[in-house]
């Protein structure tokens, strides 16, 4: 059994398919601008915004997991829904949407293949239905 880093869907992430080396988080409030007479506005908290997630990292398809890894992770967004993501040790994220997916190729063979895909890969919280 492979060790998985972390799961989106029905995408595993970890050395013998694509490992990101590099996770930014980000988590955000709104907050209401709020008014008054003869003195400053106030601000008034409406709630949680959706948190989100970048993930970089590379890609050796000639060594593990194939050339297909970037165009599953591409299905995954074509399919314009969310997906839920957990973690290597089982932790349960939540629901992500696949914002923007960015490949960089590199030390192409004599057929154009790449021996190195470059990823980025941006994630936003779905957030929970009523």
């Amino acid at each position: 059994m492979t060790d998985v880093m972390m799961s989106l869907g029905s995408f595993k992430f970890g050395i013998e398919t694509a490992a990101y080396d590099e996770m930014s988080k980000q988590h955000s409030w709104r907050w209401a601008d709020q008014a008054r007479i003869g003195r400053k506005s106030a601000q008034q908290a409406i709630g949680p915004d959706a948190s989100t997630l970048s993930m970089k990292g590379r890609i050796y398809p000639h060594w593990k997991g194939g050339l297909g890894q970037i165009s599953a992770l591409k299905d995954l967004g074509d399919a314009m829904k969310p997906h839920i993501m957990v973690d290597g040790t089982g932790r349960i994220w939540g629901k992500f949407v696949i914002m923007k997916l960015s490949e960089t190729q590199k030390h192409l063979n004599e057929f154009g293949q790449p021996r190195r895909q470059d990823f980025t890969l941006e994630l936003k919280e779905y957030g929970e239905d009523a």
